[in-house]
């Protein structure tokens, strides 16, 4: 058994539609009822809750289990898909079919709440939208038993997966902690003996390694990537070094702080590395993420912020080969000793999959697949086929006694994750932030100068677009 295609990495897989394909709705109607028959209300003993324990057979049965597109490591992806399939079907007598779409998340979740059809088990990011759309199974305590619990989880998990305190939608399927990365060799060369904790440190490093003349930058950005979504990560991050965030609050709010001086403070900084430091590349103003990593694996770039474990092959495969090393971000904002009064330092921005349970689904027979993902032996199994980083602490032991020291700094960063706004309105944010940052480096291309007046305006204007849903 085999996924439909390849599966993408995460970046921004949601955007604003007028209406549903029907390719889409196609694929929705065929895995409809695809337990055997059975359906939700019959199997869980009513639609918006789960399912228990209980010792029914499912012999026979079919669950429809829709996971992302693969797109690079495809063996060792389906590797891992058909060793849960296995296990699954050995457990329940239950078989599992993978599906795929290239829908968006808001295409699905509209259809979904407006036909109660859809595939019983999907695979998405965090999302307040789906949790308030109460098209997916609010997890109950009988539920979480049957997974083994909830304590098992890094606690950060569970802030991505509802709002404070639950009930929780989502039950976490791997992680990607994300830290920064540093070329060793153009750091030896520039006689730098560590990689930076200070955003000051970090501007200081990359002019010591910056040599323009000869191709190479201190530092590198992609304001325009909407791949990774970088050009909100960046400001996440930021923001939070100064006292602020991106939204108010956590817990389903719909309250963006976008036009705030906190996060006016993060982009100044961010675009001041080519405005004011100049140790970026000029033609970056224009890059998506993978032009940004392959001038790091090239050896055209001194350090990068926020990376995850996974570009690990590609810079092997480089002409930077083994000759970088990672450390975790640095948190004290530019020009100063110490954090801010209520700034923080996340340790890692929290990027997280997890699995959606519909409310027409035969849920009990979707928790016996859950429970198998999160078994140490598959979340260890994911990290090893995959490089995904597992979700539980006890797989999270095992597998970073056996990834080295290379990979420490991802491990450190796992308790102290911050996860994505839990907001019904983040969706569309991301995707105003990323027009609005765009534009700023459209700017920058033409006119090479950027005000903090055009910054704080533009911050304003995308605001009030979030707030209207436009």
């Amino acid at each position: 058994m085999t996924t439909t295609s390849n599966y993408m990495r995460r970046g921004l897989r949601r955007r604003k539609v007028a209406a549903v394909s029907t390719a889409m709705a196609t694929l929705l109607l065929a895995a409809c009822g695809s337990g055997g028959g059975t359906s939700g209300a019959a199997s869980n003993g009513g639609a918006a809750t789960g399912g228990g324990s209980g010792s029914q057979s499912f012999k026979g049965q079919t669950l429809t289990v829709e996971l992302l597109p693969i797109t690079i490591d495809a063996k060792g992806y389906n590797a891992y898909h058909n060793a849960m399939a296995k296990a699954f079907f050995k457990a329940t007598g239950a078989r599992v079919k993978y599906v795929t779409t290239s829908e968006s998340s808001t295409e699905q979740f509209a259809q979904i709440e407006a036909t109660h059809t859809g595939p019983d088990v999907l695979l998405k990011a965090e999302d307040g939208q789906a949790f308030a759309s109460g098209a997916f199974v609010h997890l109950t305590a009988a539920d979480w038993k049957v997974l083994g619990g909830t304590k098992q989880l890094y606690p950060v998990q569970l802030e991505a997966c509802g709002p404070k305190g639950g009930p929780y939608d989502e039950v976490p399927m791997y992680n990607v902690p994300y830290v920064m990365v540093y070329n060793t060799k153009l750091f030896k060369k520039a006689g730098i003996t560590s990689p930076p904790t200070t955003w000051t440190q970090y501007v200081k490093d990359a002019e010591k390694i910056n040599d323009p003349s000869a191709g190479i930058y201190g530092t590198g950005f992609d304001p325009s990537d909407t791949q990774n979504s970088d050009n909100w990560k960046i400001a996440f991050y930021l923001s939070a070094n100064y006292g602020g965030a991106l939204y108010a609050d956590h817990d389903l709010g719909n309250t963006p702080t976008i036009d705030s001086a906190p996060v006016q403070k993060a982009y100044e900084f961010w675009y001041d590395w080519y405005t004011k430091y100049h140790i970026v590349n000029p033609a970056s103003l224009s890059w998506q993420e993978p032009q940004l990593q392959a001038a790091f694996a090239a050896g055209k770039i001194g350090m990068l912020p926020a990376v995850k474990s996974q570009y690990e092959p590609l810079y092997n495969s480089g002409a930077i080969g083994h000759n970088y090393a990672f450390a975790t971000m640095p948190s004290v904002p530019y020009g100063m000793n110490s954090l801010p009064p209520g700034g923080t330092a996340p340790g890692s921005f929290l990027s997280q999959d997890g699995l959606y349970i519909g409310t027409y689904a035969p849920v009990k027979l979707a928790l016996q697949f859950e429970k198998i993902m999160l078994e140490k032996k598959f979340q260890v199994m994911q990290y090893d086929m995959t490089g995904n980083m597992p979700v539980t602490t006890a797989a999270g032991d095992q597998v970073e006694k056996k990834a080295g020291s290379l990979l420490k700094p991802f491990f450190k960063a796992l308790p102290s994750e911050e996860p994505e706004p839990f907001a019904v309105s983040w969706p569309v944010a991301q995707e105003d932030i990323q027009a609005m940052t765009g534009k700023l480096a459209s700017t920058l291309a033409t006119t090479h100068h950027l005000a903090d007046a055009d910054i704080g305006s533009a911050l304003s204007k995308t605001e009030a677009e979030v707030k209207s849903g436009s």
